[in-house]
């Protein structure tokens, strides 16, 4: 009866301390604690937060195949080398282990049985720390992958099937209204016309609507009113184009891979795009180069700098068609001119159309248009 009630004692103890171990260390375990590679859930995690600049690039077969390079690690296990976490664990399940040994002075009696309750205890908590450990851990992934799909499931809650056009010879936007309901404002399209080739500015004061254009085109917004063709046929298409704007994202991969994406490109070349950008500072101040992996928990972007390697990142593309919104919106007059001259010479052969506020990007265009109470005009007014 006494071993039996001593069991029992034991086996209630443990369940409680594998309880409130699991609660406890679940709120210890952190995603990353070291500036390394990825895995796959960080990455997962990643391209999930910045889906908008991932549509905006339209690079999903990319990020599909990075996530493949990861897809036969553990996927609801955090870190193997995670120290900082498994070392607050080890400290918490000691803590437990020297409490249970404390409450085994007062119900034990025989010096014997303190010593084979004490042997035990230490068997079972070796036996189980690890497991304790990967699921705490594991709920927290799986909490994180749940979220994860709920932020997708709503941001492709109201799209269709993406259906991509890059080969036309003239675009054009008629009629067009787009009623933005939260802030009770509709932009108002008339007429819009891109050729192939063109070099298109549209120019305005800030919240007109002249990113609206772009987002119409590149299929982000959808037309209240009116209708977009390409070569004279209504199509239910958007065009296939490098969106770039001053909020797309850096992602979690390194330097090197966040410029190239998909392509195939020697260092030398990104090495001296980052030196005619003007970024030599930034890039030396790098603690591995190249291979830094871009973690804003670990590196500091500004704003200015993102711009320029949102920019870097845009010529490295070589797409056919370019939308550039506000490529130059924290910049100096320095700075503006080295973006317009890389425009004019890497952009030369593809069809361009740069959102600004400012004019010194418009002299590179062709064409302009001008945002002035909410609607397209086809030529900036006379003041």
């Amino acid at each position: 009866m006494i071993i039996a009630r001593y069991s029992i004692l034991v086996a209630f103890l443990t369940i409680v301390l594998f309880i409130i171990a699991i609660g406890i260390s679940y709120h210890f375990i952190k995603e990353r604690d070291d500036e390394e590679i990825p895995n796959y859930n960080d990455l997962l995690k990643d391209f999930v937060l910045k889906i908008k600049t991932i549509r905006k690039l339209n690079i999903f077969d990319y990020c599909t195949k990075s996530l493949d390079l990861y897809k036969d690690n553990d996927l609801v296990v955090v870190r193997n080398n995670d120290t900082v976490s498994s070392l607050k664990f080890n400290t918490l399940v000691s803590f437990f282990m020297c409490g249970i040994i404390v409450l085994l002075q007062f119900y034990v009696n025989a010096t014997i049985n303190k010593l084979i309750m004490l042997a035990c205890i230490v068997i079972i908590m070796i036996k189980l720390g690890p497991l304790l450990f990967k699921i705490s851990s594991s709920i927290k992934n799986i909490r994180s992958l749940v979220t994860n799909k709920e932020m997708l499931d709503s941001f492709f809650i109201d799209l269709e099937e993406f259906n991509y056009i890059s080969n036309f010879e003239r675009s054009l936007i008629v009629d067009g209204k787009v009623y933005y309901e939260d802030v009770d404002v509709t932009i108002n399209i008339p007429h819009f016309e891109l050729l192939k080739g063109d070099t298109v500015s549209i120019m305005g004061k800030g919240g007109e609507g002249k990113t609206t254009v772009l987002n119409i085109l590149s299929g982000m917004t959808k037309l209240t009113e009116g209708y977009m063709t390409f070569d004279g046929k209504n199509q239910d298409k958007i065009v296939d184009a490098t969106h770039s704007t001053k909020d797309n994202d850096m992602f979690k991969m390194s330097l090197r891979d966040n410029l190239k994406l998909y392509r195939k490109v020697e260092d030398e070349e990104i090495l001296s795009l980052i030196k005619e950008i003007g970024l030599d500072d930034f890039y030396e101040s790098l603690p591995n180069g190249l291979d830094t992996v871009l973690d804003e928990n670990y590196i500091k972007i500004s704003m200015n700098q993102k711009q320029k390697l949102n920019l870097v990142r845009a010529v490295l593309m070589e797409k056919e068609i370019y939308f550039l919104d506000d490529p130059t919106f924290d910049l100096d007059i320095d700075e503006e001119t080295k973006v317009a001259n890389m425009i004019k010479k890497y952009f030369k052969n593809a069809t361009v159309i740069i959102v600004t506020s400012r004019p010194v990007l418009t002299t590179i265009c062709k064409k302009h248009y001008f945002v002035k109470n909410h609607t397209l005009l086809e030529k900036e007014p006379l003041l």
